[in-house]
Parts: C-alpha cells; sequence; structure tokens
C-alpha cells in the first residue's frame, strides 16, 4: 500500500474504495500481500489503481495516464512472448496500438510467423497466462479474431498469408483498423519494412477514395442503430453512442484514409496527434480539433471511471451518473458537447449540396431542359444523347445513376449560367463524362465539393487545352483542390509517373490562375519553377544531382516558360567524365525526360546550344564553355546565351564573357541572314504571332543583337531585363517591350485553346474563341489590333537599327 500513500491521502484512498468496489477489492488483495498473487497480476493491479486514481481527481493528464498503461502492458505481453514464443512478430491494434488503453479493453493483437512452426498448445497457454481468473482478479484479455480472415483463419499467419488477404478481400473497415497498427514484439526488422509497406498500400490511395464517406456513413449507422436496441432509456454509452468515443474515432480515420496518401504527415495512430495533423492541414477547422481533443479525453476519463468500478468492459451510464458531471463540469455541458461532436461527425459525411434532378425521363423533358439553360442546336441535342448514354458502371447502378443525373443538372446549370461557349463546354462534359462513368466516387465527390464543379465548368469554358488534360486525367481534380500532390514515391516507375503528373496538375493550376488574374509573369514564374523541380527531382534519381549542373537557357533560362515550351540546357561537369560514366547517366535522364507517361510526356527538349552543336560532347566543363563562347562561339550563339542561368549558381561570368565580345559587322549580316530566314510574311489566313515580322522571334532576336552590339552589362537573364536594358540606350524599346508581352499573353491564350505548340491564329476559325478569351481577361485582342501590333513593332525595330 505504500506505493499508493505517495501518491493519495488516506481520505481519497477511503473515497474510491465507497466509489469504486473494484478499488476495494484490489486494495485488500494487496494488503494481504498473499504469497500465492501472480507477480505480474500484483504489479497489473498496482498500475490499475494509479490511473484510476489519478483519472478520479485529475491529477493528472488522461493521455499521459493510458500511454503509461499501455507501455505496461506492452511490456508484460513482450516479456511473456520472449519467454514462451521467442519466435513470433506481434502487432497491436486498437487502443493499444493507439497507446490509449483503457482500464478494462481488449488487447487487439495480429501475430506474424511460421504456422506450421507455432505450437498451438503453447498459443492458448501463453492467452491463458493473461486472460485466467481467479480469486486475485485478471491481467488482460487477449483478442486475436480481429486477425487477417477471422476466426476462421489460423491464429498465427505467415506475412504472405496476411498481404494475401488484405490486398483480395480487405474490407473499409479493416483499412480504418490498420491506421492503429503497432508493433510491440519481434525480432525480424524486414517484417517491420514488410508491415510499413503493406500499411501504406493497403491503407491509403494515390488519390482521394470518396467512398469512404458512404462507407463512413454506412458503418457509423449500423453501430448507432446497434446500440440503441440494447440501451436501456436514459442511458448513454460513451463509446458507441453519437457523440462519443467511436464518433471521434471513425471521423479522424476516415478523413486520414481519405486524405493520407497525399499527405503522410497527417498519419499517426495517436487520435488526438491525428486531430492536431488534420488542422495543420486545413482539413478540419482548428476550434473543431480543439474540441474534438477535448471532449475525446473528457469521454475516456469517464469511460475508464465507468469501468472502474467492477473493472469491467461497460461503456454505458445513466444520463444523470454523477461521474458525468465530474468529468464535464455540468450535465448541460455534457450533453452540449455530446450534440456538438455529433453535428461536426455528420456534417462530415452529409454532402454540402443536396442535388436535385431537374430534368424528367422523356426526350420532351429534356429538350425542354436544356433549352431553359441555353442549349439549342442539334449538336447540343447530340452531344446531350451522349451525355446520357454513359450511364455508371457499378454493382449499385440504380443508386448511382440516380446520382450521376443530379451531378449533371448542377454541371448544365452552371454551364447555362456563365459559359460563353455552351456548344464547346457540353462537348467537354460528355467526354469527361465518359471517362469517369466506371469511377463512381467522382459523384459522391461532386456532393462534398460542389465548389469543384464551377472550376471545371470554367475551364471546359475557356480552354479546350485543359479541358483536354482533366478529361484525360481526372484522377488530378482532389490536387486541384487541395493544389498539391501526394508525397513522391521511392520507385523509379513511380516516380517518374509522379513527376509526370506534377507537369500536368502545374498547367492546370498556374493556367487556370492566369485566366483570373491575368498575370503573365506569374504563371512563367512557376511554369519554370515546375521544371526546376523536375529536372532536379530526375537528375537525382538517376544519380548526376553531386556531378551535374543544368544550364537553363533560352526562356528557362529567363524563367519564363510558357505551356508548350520546350527545354533548352546543357550538361555542366566540374571535371571531364573520364569513364563515361556520366555520359550513360546523361544518356538515361535523356531518355527519361523525354518518354511517355499516362500523363503525357515531362518535356521535349533542345540541346544544340551545346558549343560545337549536335556534334559537341553532351558534358562539357564550366572552363570549355567559357572558352568556346569567349573564343569561338558565333554572334547567335552567345545571343542564346544572354539568359543563361542556373537553377541555384551564379551565371554572371558567363554573361560577362559573353558581353566582352562586340558584334563585328560581318555578324551584324550574318543575324540579319538568320532572321530573314526565320521570319515568315504574313498571309491572307493566317497571322503568326511568333514568325511574322514584329512577332515574338523578331523581337527577340533585335533585341538580343543591340545588348551585345552595345556590350550592356546589366543583367539579362529574363526578357523584360534585356528590354529594360536595351531601353536605357533607346527609349523606344519600352514600347516594344509593352507589344512583345502582349503578344506572349495572346501566345498563351492559344496554347491554352490548342492540344499543341502553336503561334498561329486562323483569321476566320480561330479569332472568335480568342476575341472571346480575350474580353474576359479584359485585353484588346481584336484582329485589326494584332496586326497593327505587328506592324507597330515593324517600324519601332526598323527605326532602332537605323544608325544615329
Amino acid at each position: 500500500m505504500e506505493f499508493l500513500s505517495k501518491e493519495f491521502s488516506e481520505d481519497q484512498l477511503n473515497e474510491l474504495q465507497g466509489l469504486f468496489p473494484a478499488v476495494r477489492s484490489y486494495l485488500q488483495l494487496l494488503k494481504n500481500d498473499s504469497a500465492d498473487i501472480n507477480p505480474l497480476k500484483k504489479q497489473r493491479h498496482e498500475e490499475w489503481l494509479r490511473v484510476v486514481g489519478h483519472s478520479y481527481y485529475n491529477s493528472e493528464a488522461q493521455k499521459s495516464l493510458l500511454k503509461r498503461w499501455s507501455d505496461f502492458i506492452k511490456q508484460s505481453l513482450a516479456t511473456q512472448l520472449a519467454k514462451q514464443l521467442p519466435d513470433l512478430e506481434v502487432f497491436a491494434l486498437g487502443k493499444l496500438g493507439a497507446e490509449e488503453l483503457n482500464l478494462s479493453s481488449d488487447v487487439d493483437l495480429i501475430l506474424i510467423g511460421d504456422p506450421q512452426n507455432t505450437s498451438p498448445a503453447k498459443l492458448r497457454k501463453w492467452i491463458n497466462f493473461f486472460e485466467e481468473r481467479d480469486q486475485f482478479g485478471f491481467i488482460m484479455r487477449v483478442d486475436i479474431d480481429i486477425r487477417p480472415g477471422g476466426k476462421s483463419s489460423p491464429i498465427v499467419q505467415s506475412f504472405d498469408q496476411i498481404e494475401n488477404y488484405y490486398h483480395n478481400h480487405g474490407e473499409t473497415w479493416e483499412r480504418l483498423a490498420l491506421i492503429r497498427l503497432q508493433k510491440i514484439y519481434g525480432n525480424d526488422d524486414s517484417i517491420d519494412d514488410k508491415v510499413d509497406q503493406l500499411k501504406k498500400y493497403f491503407c491509403f490511395r494515390k488519390h482521394i477514395d470518396y467512398h469512404i464517406f458512404d462507407e463512413f456513413s454506412r458503418l457509423r449507422g449500423k453501430i448507432h442503430f446497434e446500440i440503441s436496441k440494447k440501451l436501456k432509456d436514459g442511458d448513454y454509452n460513451v463509446k458507441l453512442s453519437p457523440g462519443g468515443i467511436r464518433d471521434i474515432e471513425l471521423f479522424s480515420h476516415c478523413l486520414c484514409l481519405i486524405h493520407g496518401g497525399r499527405n503522410p504527415q497527417i498519419i499517426s495512430h495517436a487520435t488526438d496527434t491525428l486531430l492536431k495533423n488534420m488542422a495543420v492541414a486545413n482539413l478540419i477547422p482548428l476550434e473543431d480539433q480543439d474540441f474534438l481533443i477535448s471532449h475525446y479525453w473528457r469521454l475516456r476519463r469517464l469511460e475508464n471511471l465507468i469501468q472502474a468500478k467492477n473493472d469491467s468492459q461497460i461503456h454505458h451510464c445513466g444520463l444523470t451518473d454523477p461521474l458525468i458531471a465530474l468529468c464535464f463540469g455540468s450535465f448541460d455541458v455534457f450533453h452540449e458537447q455530446i450534440e456538438r461532436c455529433n453535428q461536426i461527425v455528420s456534417d462530415f459525411i452529409k454532402p454540402k449540396e443536396s442535388f436535385q434532378k431537374s430534368f424528367g425521363d422523356k426526350k420532351e423533358e429534356q429538350k425542354l431542359f436544356l433549352n431553359k439553360n441555353g442549349f439549342v442546336g442539334e449538336k447540343n441535342w447530340d452531344n446531350w444523347n451522349k451525355l446520357m448514354s454513359y450511364t455508371v458502371l457499378s454493382s449499385k447502378s440504380s443508386e448511382r445513376e440516380d446520382l450521376r443525373k443530379q451531378v449533371i443538372v448542377s454541371f448544365i446549370q452552371e454551364i447555362g449560367t456563365h459559359s460563353f461557349d455552351k456548344e464547346m463546354s457540353l462537348q467537354h462534359l460528355t467526354d469527361f463524362f465518359k471517362r469517369i462513368r466506371a469511377k463512381n466516387s467522382f459523384f459522391r465527390f461532386f456532393q462534398v465539393h460542389p465548389e469543384i464543379i464551377k472550376e471545371i465548368c470554367y475551364l471546359f469554358s475557356y480552354s479546350p487545352f485543359l479541358s483536354h488534360k482533366i478529361t484525360q486525367r481526372p484522377e488530378l481534380i482532389d490536387s486541384i483542390i487541395y493544389r498539391a500532390q501526394a508525397s513522391p514515391p521511392e520507385d523509379l516507375e513511380s516516380y517518374l509517373e509522379f513527376l509526370a503528373d506534377h507537369k500536368q496538375l502545374s498547367q492546370i493550376l498556374y493556367s487556370t490562375d492566369f485566366l483570373k488574374d491575368h498575370d503573365l509573369n506569374k504563371l512563367f514564374e512557376k511554369l519554370s519553377f515546375s521544371a526546376d523541380f523536375i529536372t532536379s527531382g530526375l537528375l537525382k534519381a538517376v544519380g548526376l544531382d553531386q556531378d551535374i549542373r543544368i544550364l537553363r537557357l533560352g526562356k528557362w533560362g529567363g524563367t519564363e516558360l510558357g505551356l508548350h515550351s520546350d527545354l533548352d540546357f546543357i550538361f555542366i561537369t566540374e571535371k571531364e567524365d573520364e569513364n563515361g560514366l556520366l555520359h550513360k547517366k546523361a544518356r538515361k535522364f535523356l531518355n527519361l525526360i523525354q518518354s511517355t507517361y499516362r500523363a503525357g510526356n515531362l518535356y521535349e527538349i533542345d540541346m544544340r546550344l551545346r558549343p560545337s552543336g549536335k556534334a559537341g560532347p553532351m558534358l562539357v566543363t564550366e572552363d570549355m564553355l567559357l572558352d568556346y563562347l569567349k573564343n569561338r562561339a558565333a554572334a547567335w550563339e552567345r545571343q542564346a546565351y544572354l539568359k543563361a542561368s542556373f537553377a541555384q549558381h551564379d551565371s554572371k561570368l558567363i554573361q560577362q564573357i559573353i558581353i566582352e565580345r562586340s558584334i563585328s559587322p560581318q555578324e551584324e549580316i550574318e543575324l540579319a541572314e538568320i532572321r530573314k530566314k526565320l521570319l515568315k510574311p504574313m498571309s491572307s489566313k493566317l497571322i503568326d504571332i511568333k514568325y511574322n515580322p514584329g512577332g515574338l522571334i523578331d523581337c527577340e532576336l533585335q533585341v538580343q543583337e543591340f545588348i551585345l552590339k552595345h556590350q550592356i552589362k546589366d543583367s539579362h537573364q529574363s526578357s523584360e531585363a534585356l528590354y529594360l536594358s536595351a531601353s536605357k540606350r533607346n527609349s523606344k524599346w519600352s514600347e516594344v517591350c509593352q507589344n512583345y508581352f502582349l503578344l506572349r499573353s495572346l501566345e498563351q491564350i492559344l496554347q491554352l485553346m490548342k492540344n499543341r505548340s502553336s503561334s498561329l491564329i486562323a483569321k476566320n476559325d480561330d479569332f472568335h474563341l480568342v476575341e472571346k478569351i480575350a474580353t474576359h481577361l479584359n485585353q484588346e485582342y481584336r484582329l485589326a489590333n494584332i496586326t497593327k501590333v505587328l506592324a507597330e513593332n515593324q517600324k519601332l525595330l526598323s527605326d532602332i537599327s537605323k544608325p544615329i
């Protein structure tokens, strides 16, 4: 009894004995100090009494108490395993896995080992050691029924058996259960890695799985229904009733399943840590986090005190039980918090929007619905019929089909209200629904996130390019919502798919931003940073990140990549590649970056600007490059290197050497010939904003030539910087700069219209769409205005080139 007298007064111990019969019984047993009592059982009762006392007087936090209690139970299990079943690997689930074991809880375990070499008699002896009751009580109840396959499966299973079960037969409730899986005994470290990988791929999906909402709703409803039948009037089950412990656990674990694959930082076996991680990731409001954690630990305290009465696994009490007021301050607070918790969890599974089916089954009713929303004409009717034919492919076809039709209504109403080209938008919508008809979680997804319908319709209205990307990879929609991907996988094949998805997601997100904020420089910067991320990751993946630097050239070097820009660059090494190993890895890098993945290829590349062109070495040292630029590079090559830059290193020395060599009269003639060959006269049907005189190429080449000719030594790592430097010598460059970026903005609009790089505008076919998009962007991209800009640039460039 001395161990308790140090922590509790005599009056407190007497009060505890009066309230809790099991406390009185265990204190009497320990006081008698019988030599017949199992030493572990004695230690168990001592720890149990400590938890009861500190729980009742609230003198130690529940989290700390239950952690200590869980540690004792884990150590007890491990000690006996080492003695009786040393070859097993044992994992805990449930509250022990979470290190939150309550006073009279079962201990849920999974046993991994060799089924043939594990003695059933030893297993039963080991379990009986803990469960056997005598006049001194028991130690713990061991539950092995939650193992893969349940009661009908072997108690001990090999890892291969367990992996096979979960991959082929695992259910949603088992995915939820494995979140709290934690090893408590074993000597085979390789099993740990295998179990971690199994848990990762079985529990967590790369993309959000909104079937979890339906499973959660079904499971929660079943729990509440079953417990309501068993409870007497006036009773409450702190574990299973609405607003209770299980609600909080299911809520946090379902959120973890939904988002853990994309954001593994949120995963935790501990309930309160999981809730905190959700708030940090902005998945739940901070105030909900604070409330749920506080409510959870109050419920856990109440649960422990209810079980402390008779050391039995019960979870219910009367709604007027004094223990409720003790744990919650008052009965009113208890009822308020139970209701608030129930509301938070119910809102989680309730759709944010209640879709209404507002078109009938008859053709006449459907036509009326379309006409009411602005869809007229035979082409719209043809697309509508196709859309209606793409029924869901699901075992629950009737239920899913109703939801699909409700979602269609919302899409049609949104397009009808905001789209300027309803025919084009309906075509994109039809293609999209064809793609997702077998992926029924999308329809639930749109219920949970109705705001994404508006976003998708926006893209369907303004960008065939982005519409095609979303249609081809609808799995990326969840990444669009959270503006982030899942964490990068470790194996190369999956990592390459990750990088391809990253590029596609970047194009969708940043292009959407451009359509909304009209910020061209931000678009260029984001797309360039995305290329930096992809190439640096790929360098590391092929083992070149320590040996090679990428010198970015062209638009990438100027941090102004567009939507369909190639990557111009060369490889820079610290020293020559004597054994050819770096060359081999560099070749692998080039093959991978140009390969095709599910989301398309990463980039088209251009390395023709390396010293001596295609005939030159693939890898060059910086000294070799500087020597070439200083002594042998042609004027057009020096132009190209004006915007050279490293992602994380200084490139000023390269620019200094370029500027030191002015352009000779002969080189001026050569550059003029090059421009003449590149530029194309405007035709009666097409405008080429890149290659027509006064277009993008004309402006770029002439401002670069001007910088070299006048040896202007300012920073030149972007087009804007080039024009700014040039305008200090001739103010007309400011006007060229303004026109240049207007054309580049138009260029990006063209890229959003098409699935390929193009600077061509068909005067009759493309301009109606260009003008509508441009009107949205508040830009004057009328046909006459663009021809005027090109002509104005021609004159400005001609005036600038005249001798002063």
